[in-house]
Formats: C-alpha cells, sequence, structure tokens
C-alpha cells in the first residue's frame, strides 16, 4: 500500500480528491494536511509514496513543501491550483512537480489517472537517475583505469605502439616515444612505416593471418636489435582491428648468445683438431711420397702426369678440410637470407668427421631424398648443429659398444615434410633415461662425463634452429636409440 499525503485547505475538494482516490486501482493510505506546518511536520517523520499539494496554503505557497529538481527530489509530487498559471505551472515543474493540475470536475475524476501517470514518470526518473549514477561510477572507474594503464605501460622499459588497422598509431607509451621520437613529438596519428623505417611489417601480418597468435622478427634500430613481437586485435569476423606491437631490446641478449655459439663452436673444434689433423697428414704423406718418386726418377711423360695428377688431387683434399674448418671457425659478421642444401651440408660435417667416427669404427649411412629443395638456414649454422649432434651419436655409440659392432653406426636422412624438409640423426648407442629426455635441450645439461662436455650441444641446436623458423625433437629409448628431428622452412622460389 502507498503512502499518499494529501495537502489541501480546503474541505469540501478534500472530501472530492478522497472520493476520486477510492475509485482508484492503487490502495493508498491517506495523511491529509490543511496547512504548511502540518505537512512539514509529516514530511520530516515520513517520506510519502505521493505528493498531492494545493499550491495556495492559507500559511504560504504548496512549492515550499517541493523536495528541489527532478535529479534531487526523493519522492513524486503533484501541484493542484484553483486557477492556471503559466509562470507557476513552470516554477512548479522546476522545482520538482511532476504534474500541474488545475482542479476542476473533470480533472479531479481523472486524478487515478493522473496519478498512475505520475508514478510511471516517477518511475522512470528513478532508473534514469540510477543509471546516471551507475555511468558516473564508470567514467570514474575508466578514467581511474587509464590513469593506472598509462603509469603501469610507461613503467614498462620495452617500447609498446598500439595501431589501427591501416597501420597508424593509436597509443604509444612513454619507451616508444623515447625510441622514435626522442620523446619531442607524440607519434599519435604516425604511420608504423615514417616511425620504424621499415617497410617489413610481416609480423603484423603474419600475427593477424594466424588467428591470433603472436608473431616476431627482428628489427635493427638506432644501432640496437629489437624483438619485435605482434599481437592481433580482431573482430567476430575475424578481420584486424588493431595490433599492439612490442620493441624489446636483445642487444645484449643477442651478444651473449653470439658468444655461447662460439663457445660451442670452439669445443666441436678442440673435438675435431686431433680427427683432422690425422685426416690431412694422409694426403700430406702422400704428396711428399710422390714428389720424392719425381725427384728422384726420370719417367716417361704419361707416369710423370698420373703422379702430378694424384699429388693434385691429394693437394684439393687437404684444401677442402682445411677449407671447411676454417668456414666453421670463422665468425659470423651477420645474418641474411641464405640458400642451404641440407646434403651438401651433410656432406661437409662428414667430412670433418670421417676421421673420429673411422677411428671409434662407426659406419655412417646417409638417406637423402632426390631433389630434396633449398632450406632458409645460415650453412654454417645448420654444419654446427650436424657436427654436435654427430659427436653426441659418436659418444653415446662407443658408451654401448667399445669395440666394432654391426649395430655401431649412424643413420642421417633427409626428406620432404609439406613445406618444410626433414632431417633426422639416428644412433643405435646408449640412449637417454625417459625421466631426462625433457631436460636434453636444457643449456649446460649434459649426461656425458664432465671431463667429455659442457652440456651446451642441443642446447644450441636448440637455438639455432628456432632462431631460424625451424623445429627440433628427441626422441630416445635408454640401451636401444636416439633420434634427434629438425624441421626447417623450404625456400619458396
Amino acid at each position: 500500500m502507498f503512502n499518499l499525503l494529501l495537502v489541501e485547505d480546503s474541505s469540501t475538494q478534500l472530501q472530492t480528491i478522497l472520493e476520486s482516490l477510492s475509485n482508484c486501482e492503487q490502495r493508498f493510505h491517506v495523511t491529509t494536511a490543511t496547512n504548511l506546518n502540518e505537512a512539514k511536520a509529516f514530511l520530516s517523520q515520513i517520506r510519502p509514496d505521493l505528493a498531492i499539494i494545493d499550491l495556495s496554503l492559507p500559511d504560504g505557497k504548496g512549492t515550499e513543501l517541493l523536495p528541489g529538481s527532478h535529479t534531487e527530489r526523493t519522492f513524486p509530487c503533484i501541484i493542484l491550483t484553483g486557477e492556471g498559471n503559466e509562470e507557476e505551472a513552470v516554477n512548479a515543474l522546476k522545482l520538482g512537480a511532476l504534474d500541474y493540475i488545475v482542479k476542476s470536475s473533470t480533472t479531479l475524476r481523472k486524478l487515478p489517472k493522473i496519478i498512475d501517470s505520475a508514478l510511471h514518470q516517477w518511475q522512470a526518473l528513478l532508473d534514469l537517475r540510477k543509471a546516471q549514477q551507475e555511468l558516473a561510477i564508470r567514467e570514474e572507474s575508466y578514467r581511474n583505469f587509464t590513469r593506472q594503464f598509462k603509469a603501469l605501460f610507461d613503467a614498462i622499459r620495452d617500447p609498446i605502439l598500439l595501431f589501427d588497422q591501416d597501420l597508424t598509431v593509436v597509443w604509444a607509451n612513454q619507451s616508444a616515444t623515447e625510441l622514435f621520437s626522442d620523446a619531442k613529438d607524440s607519434l599519435s596519428g604516425k604511420s608504423y612505416y615514417d616511425i620504424v623505417k621499415l617497410r617489413d611489417v610481416h609480423a603484423i601480418d603474419d600475427a593477424a593471418t594466424s588467428g591470433g597468435i603472436n608473431a616476431t622478427c627482428r628489427v635493427r634500430i638506432n644501432k640496437k636489435l629489437y624483438q619485435q613481437q605482434a599481437f592481433p586485435m580482431l573482430n567476430d569476423e575475424t578481420q584486424l582491428t588493431n595490433a599492439v606491437l612490442i620493441f624489446r631490446d636483445i642487444s645484449t641478449e643477442a651478444e651473449q648468445q653470439e658468444r655461447r655459439l662460439h663457445s660451442g663452436k670452439l669445443e666441436l673444434l678442440g673435438e675435431l683438431a686431433a680427427g683432422v689433423a690425422h685426416e690431412i697428414n694422409n694426403p700430406i704423406n702422400g704428396v711428399i711420397n710422390y714428389a720424392d718418386i719425381l725427384s728422384r726418377s726420370d719417367f716417361e711423360p704419361v707416369r710423370s702426369q698420373d703422379i702430378c695428377q694424384r699429388i693434385i688431387h691429394e693437394g684439393e683434399r687437404i684444401a677442402k678440410i682445411v677449407g671447411s674448418l676454417l668456414n666453421f671457425a670463422r665468425r659470423k659478421t651477420g645474418r641474411g637470407e641464405y640458400r642451404t642444401h641440407i646434403c651438401a651440408t651433410v656432406e661437409e660435417a662428414l667430412l670433418l668427421s670421417n676421421a673420429q667416427l673411422r677411428r671409434m669404427n662407426i659406419d655412417v649411412e646417409t638417406v637423402c631424398a632426390e631433389h630434396l629443395p633449398d632450406i632458409i638456414f645460415d650453412p654454417q649454422e645448420l654444419l654446427q648443429i650436424l657436427l654436435n649432434l654427430i659427436s653426441n651419436s659418436r659418444h653415446a655409440l662407443h658408451k654401448k659398444f667399445p669395440e666394432s659392432h654391426a649395430d655401431k653406426k649412424i643413420v642421417i636422412a633427409g626428406s620432404r615434410a609439406d613445406r618444410n624438409v626433414q632431417l633426422s640423426v639416428t644412433d643405435f648407442g646408449s640412449g637417454i633415461p625417459a625421466a631426462l629426455l625433457p631436460r636434453v635441450t636444457e643449456p649446460f645439461f649434459t649426461t656425458k662425463p664432465a671431463t667429455d662436455g659442457t652440456g651446451l650441444g642441443l642446447s644450441i641446436c636448440r637455438q639455432l634452429i628456432e632462431a631460424n623458423g625451424g623445429e627440433l625433437s628427441v626422441d630416445s629409448r635408454e640401451g636401444e636409440f636416439t633420434c634427434v628431428k629438425l624441421t626447417l622452412p623450404c625456400r619458396n622460389d
């Protein structure tokens, strides 16, 4: 039941209003007052659900009871007056009245409908006020979040940029502003091409077409090397709407990785040195012997020519071995676009490893499919990977078979796999315990004795493979075999 305050000084009109309200579907508990003081006394104790107030009362204007503007009032009000006055009506509405009614027999009979309309209007105003309050809270929350977001991302030292679908900067953190504009100009509205000075945006394109998976590439900015990582924002139709780019300074990390790679090379060179020396010693002895024969004998031209050809052949063999060794030992000066053939690199790796393999009675079987495409891979790095894998297989085989054995062999196989080339190196040596298998590519982890390895081999292999866009997997069964499989991207041309 609704509490209704009825303020009316005329007893006749008060009775008419009460009779009209008795016909209203809504049931009211009616409290009556005949002047301002009585009404104020009631309002000081109870807030009515509705007030019907006469404009002219013995002790003042009924508008004094109105609670204020629409956004402040706490209960709905209807003003009644005996005479219509437009100015007073406007003033009453400004002070918070929902309606302004000129009293007549007709309007009083319609009072239930007027009340019903006023209550609906009041509920709508309450809903509006609630929505406005919630909106104000959300706006303040959004402003706080924006301030927190800006403080957080400005505190991040990695440059971060938000682009729209046209690759125009929408937002940049402080580090990005310092990197790309020396903190003098805003980056907002500038193009990716203008600030990064690159036409290659594969990271963004790849991220957008991958269905949300981020993509990375390396860029050099202000003489520093950065890893650029793209995170796409897609709409419901999986169309690119925005892209977030994060630039991480990896200059120091790249230098450290290069030192680790070179350290791995030096470790391999130490292993190869004795074998290469032995490999070179044989053709050198041949050259000396052939030259001695020529110096002490008078052969016919045909015989002399044959000996000279043998000397040239042995010299070329020495040059090839030394050239491969020097090429492997040489420090890299940078990255580039490579065209590498797996089979040729396998042959070069075996050329450098053959002496050690023969000395340990290890056979090598190579199975390369015909017409394998070139791969996008640094040949020097691929050679380092193969030498590491051959070295690991050599140790595992010699540990299981100290002497000759039919299974003391390494199988190197190359094949095509969709848009990739797969290369596997398999040995039938001591294998890797299942509990240790997940850790074999961790830096400095090794199953060899401390005197036989640093644990950098497979870790370096994995880093080199991933840096060239490939994958490395290891399968092994203790006491039976180990197979390392490389998946390497093909060139498209």
